[in-house]
């Protein structure tokens, strides 16, 4: 809107009768009293609202003026004067709104600021009391010292320090002294809480107090120094209240003290500290109260702990990065908590969260009959990614690796898998947690059963063309990668074959020979199992046992009692594994034991169910699963040792020369993220690297190593 240049109508002769004698005095070059021309200087109380309603005349006017005269701005000043003019009075370098932001500054503000400063601290600390000021003036005096200041920032080469930063410096300084007294007196009567409590509300106050009256910088400044005198100088007093109130798990007076924290940085700290040391302990008497061998409990009931701490962070710490952190460092404390650290005494330690977490995956992925663990798949894929959850926290996920590869090839073989679809989910979920390389044999195991499919049908297409399908056995086979799979074939017992099985081997073995040549197969008879129906009883019945079991049952396929010796010459078992599968025979009541060598066929053998599976016994299969376990990290210690031994190699390879503590703190990174190494074990290695000759000591540093190429 373009303003109206027409004059206001004014009445000559009652303005003339107010200034005739100004008039007079100024021709006649007499004395002019200040009071007769400034009316700023008339009293302190009304310097707030005379400089307001004069800064917001004064600057519109320049604004208007500054848009009549824009064409002279474009065309002349800028085009001639592009380098903005260091003092005001060259006017031939100024635009018009420059110039008049300059004249103000130099010659009211500069003139008064300090009674202006101290009429506005006046004001502020008025509303601060509770009193009642004019809100609008305030405002105005503040923004325009602000303004200014800008203009002047832009505008100038130099460095001084600016009346807006006067300004701030002044109502800072008030503020602490003002605040300081406020500290003390609320300590002096309140307890931690209630002072949190109060603080937090006298915090809030300010920060809309500073946001109406002050401009941002300064405003922000301000809040900055009362969240200082009232918070952060306060923490040394307070913190010894934090573990009380972290342990007493009130979620308001939690709740307020955080927001009381957020300003302090290291308050947030020592109350994360306190509550994370509140959840260990909280975790730890959960987990030593889980009983024995019971890896459903153990998780379940961390899990229960974990969602509940989760939950709390969420609702009364914001879900704060810090209090996660402190979540989750809690459960990195109590999940691979140890009571011994030697890895010679591994046994004795306490610490089976990698067992149980791998044996609790494959209670959820094995088939159940059991109907508390009848789940659907979708209920099976969250109870698993909950189980990611803690298995993020344990350091020995090489010993979990171990275990569940090993009962992941038991479901595969057997087809105890629920699903392969919750079997890949869950390579996939460990996956992106530790990489590809922590899961590749797991996908080389499902990928061998996918190809063994295409097999199947490939070899009975053979059988047609060959016209033996009626001379074989029908069977079925997984073709394996020795590689990938935990399956030892160093240890196989002797054995052999029954006649009736020996045509069906010989057949798919040249259909192997043929389709893949060079290839070798070793057939793993332990790990198969056989379907044998029992025609002699008064109704058949369809046994599952293991070939082993089946090849000393088919001893009494012509007589009706055998001794050890009889059934050992056809199966060529060793003594122990006959007596075990004739032990397992027993207890399926399909065999009855004569003496300490003999044994006979029960003929009036009767059961509840024509299909059952011969088990072996409890016991002993338990025992033997104990043992496989410790086995098995035995083997993760020495697997540990030449991953370290391979992680120094490599970094002497790249450094040559390297001193003791850096080859230390290099190889246990490069270890974290499978294990955490021992300082025995690494020094060990390097020892056993300079027997060996990969390494030596360097001659000038006693604390250094030299790689030797």
């Amino acid at each position: 809107m373009t303003p109206s240049l027409k004059p206001k109508k004014v009445d000559f002769e009652e303005k003339w009768q107010a200034i005739l004698q100004t008039v007079e005095n100024v021709i006649n070059c007499r004395m002019v009293e200040r009071d007769t021309w400034s009316t700023i200087e008339n009293s302190e109380q009304e310097l707030l609202s005379v400089y307001s309603d004069y800064w917001l005349n004064y600057s519109r006017a320049v604004t208007y003026i500054n848009g009549l005269f824009s064409y002279l701005n474009q065309q002349y000043v800028k085009k001639y004067c592009p380098v903005p003019a260091s003092d005001y009075l060259d006017v031939k370098k100024c635009e018009i709104q420059d110039l008049g932001m300059m004249v103000w500054y130099h010659e009211i503000l500069s003139k008064i600021h300090d009674r202006l400063f101290n009429v506005i601290i006046d004001a502020y600390q008025t509303v601060r009391n509770g009193g009642n000021v004019n809100d609008h003036a305030l405002k105005n005096c503040v923004q325009s010292i602000q303004d200014l200041s800008n203009y002047i920032n832009k505008n100038s080469d130099t460095d001084d320090r600016t009346y807006a930063n006067k300004l701030q410096d002044r109502l800072e300084d008030e503020t602490d002294r003002y605040f300081k007294v406020e500290a003390s007196r609320l300590l002096s009567t309140l307890n931690c809480a209630e002072y949190a409590k109060v603080v937090n509300s006298r915090v809030a106050e300010e920060k809309f107090r500073a946001t109406k009256f002050l401009d941002a910088p300064i405003a922000h400044a301000v809040i900055s120094r009362v969240e200082n005198c009232l918070v952060t100088s306060q923490i040394d007093c307070l913190k010894g209240d934090f573990k009380e109130m972290a342990h007493s798990e009130n979620d308001d007076h939690l709740k307020i003290l955080y927001t009381f924290l957020i300003p302090s940085r290291q308050g947030l700290t020592q109350l994360s500290k306190d509550i994370q040391d509140y959840i260990t302990i909280k975790a730890l008497t959960v987990r030593d109260d889980v009983p024995a061998e019971s890896c459903v409990s153990f998780v379940h009931d961390l899990l229960k702990v974990y969602r509940q701490y989760e939950e709390r962070i969420q609702s009364v710490f914001d879900n704060n990065e810090i209090f996660r952190n402190a979540l989750n460092g809690a459960f990195e404390t109590v999940l691979n908590w140890k009571n011994s650290t030697d890895s010679k005494q591994l046994k004795s330690s306490n610490n089976r969260s990698a067992e149980y977490l791998a044996k609790y995956c494959d209670v959820l992925l094995k088939k159940s009959t059991s109907k508390k663990m009848s789940l659907n798949e979708n209920e099976i894929e969250e109870k698993l990614m909950d189980t990611i959850i803690l298995f993020r926290h344990i350091d020995d996920k090489d010993i979990f690796q171990r275990i569940y590869a090993k009962m992941l090839s038991c479901r595969l073989i057997y087809s105890l898998s629920v699903s392969n679809d919750l079997e890949e989910r869950m390579v996939s979920l460990l996956k992106e947690t530790c990489g590809y390389e922590f899961t590749s044999k797991f996908y080389k195991m499902l990928q061998d059963l996918k190809v063994t499919d295409q097999l199947k049908d490939d070899y009975n297409s053979y059988l047609e063309r060959e016209q033996c399908s009626s001379k074989v056995v029908t069977f079925s086979f997984n073709v394996l990668q020795a590689c990938a799979w935990p399956l030892s074939l160093s240890n196989l017992p002797s054995f052999s074959l029954p006649s009736c099985l020996e045509h069906s081997i010989q057949s798919f073995e040249s259909f192997y020979k043929v389709r893949f040549n060079g290839r070798k197969l070793t057939w793993l008879f332990p790990f198969c199992t056989a379907e044998v129906k029992l025609n002699y009883t008064i109704r058949p019945y369809q046994v599952t046992m293991s070939v082993f079991q089946m090849a000393s049952l088919l001893a009494f396929q012509e007589v009706n009692c055998a001794t050890i010796k009889e059934i050992r010459s056809l199966t060529n078992l060793p003594e122990s594994d006959t007596v075990k599968n004739l032990q397992a025979l027993i207890q399926s009541e399909i065999l009855i034991k004569i003496d300490e060598n003999s044994y006979k066929l029960n003929l009036a053998f009767t059961s509840k169910r024509t299909k059952f599976k011969v088990i072996s016994s409890g016991f002993s299969s338990l025992k033997e699963a104990k043992q496989e376990i410790e086995k098995s990290k035995i083997a993760v210690q020495e697997d540990r040792k030449m991953l370290i031994q391979a992680a120094i190699v490599r970094i002497m390879k790249s450094r040559r020369l390297l001193k003791h503590t850096l080859l230390m703190d290099e190889v246990i990174d490069q270890c974290k993220a499978r294990f955490t190494p021992l300082i025995s074990v690494i020094k060990k290695c390097i020892e056993t690297l300079i027997d060996k000759g990969y390494l030596k000591r360097d001659e000038l540093s006693v604390d250094s190593y030299t790689y030797i190429a």
